[in-house]
């Protein structure tokens, strides 16, 4: 606690609300706090969520879960894919790796990962995609799913 006394001193001055904030810079703050630790979306409707939000920005609405469910998550996936096909347009040579499991309900899904070295020497990973995979895992069935996925990039 000493340190936290010493280094950290609390204000006698209450924080004010001002009449200008950036909305557009919230959202962003929000999309990076849920999507980027893995929150469920549900948190936005937590009453406590909701409280601690005001408390820090009195004038910021958060938006609906339906909104970050339909518009800001397909947005926010779309402009990370779009980032990931120019890294890997850029790139001359490229690794993949897959993998197939069952899960605990009995569905089977293929991972496809491609991993290559970019511009500025920084080993890089990108997880192309997660699909449904309920043929036999065979050759030529893995062959196919894979042309499927890359089909897109």
């Amino acid at each position: 606690m000493h340190h936290i006394n010493t280094n950290h001193p609390q204000s006698d001055t209450p924080r004010k609300s001002t009449d200008t904030y950036d909305n557009e810079k919230c959202d962003k703050c929000l999309q990076k706090l849920i999507f980027g630790n893995g929150l469920p979306l549900s948190i936005m409707e937590s009453n406590d969520f909701k409280a601690f939000v005001e408390s820090l920005n009195i004038n910021y609405k958060i938006a609906s879960r339906r909104h970050f469910t339909y518009q800001t998550l397909p947005a926010v996936y779309e402009k990370a894919r779009m980032k990931q096909r120019t890294s890997l347009a850029t790139c001359t040579y490229v690794s993949f790796t897959t993998d197939t499991w069952t899960s605990t309900s009995i569905d089977s899904y293929m991972a496809i990962t491609v991993h290559f070295v970019d511009e500025t020497t920084t080993f890089r990973s990108f997880l192309l995609d997660i699909i449904p995979f309920s043929m036999s895992h065979t050759a030529e069935n893995l062959k196919e799913m894979f042309s499927n996925v890359m089909s897109h990039y």
